[in-house]
């Protein structure tokens, strides 16, 4: 799927879930939920990504970026929330579906280095 498809669907859930969502990403959230909810988007960049990069190996540097990819969607809902959900939905999507696209891509640029040691 598209990134901004992706989380076209993303926040378009988030948005018709306003008042749960406010519940899930305020301050008294249940730190459980959110680490469970954490390993299972992480679980979805690696997929993600060992498609993309044609390997079943979760390097490091994976484990590094899927955290910041992760915790990084999760503070722009937050945000969005806090806000009341005031800030555009389409200016929301289109930023963070930037930012994930630059992260596949700089992986798939160095896969390719790599493989022609560049």
């Amino acid at each position: 799927m598209d990134l901004t498809q992706y989380y076209q669907l993303l926040f378009t859930y988030v948005d018709q879930n306003q008042k749960f969502c406010k519940m899930l990403f305020s301050d008294h959230a249940p730190a459980t939920f959110l680490a469970r909810l954490t390993v299972l988007f992480q679980s979805a960049c690696f997929k993600s990504w060992q498609v993309i990069l044609q390997t079943e190996y979760i390097s490091e540097e994976l484990l590094y970026l899927a955290d910041y990819q992760v915790q990084g969607s999760f503070m722009l809902v937050r945000r969005w929330s806090k806000s009341d959900f005031s800030f555009s939905k389409e200016k929301l999507i289109a930023m963070i579906a930037t930012i994930d696209e630059e992260i596949s891509n700089q992986l798939v640029k160095k896969k390719f280095s790599n493989r022609f040691n560049l």
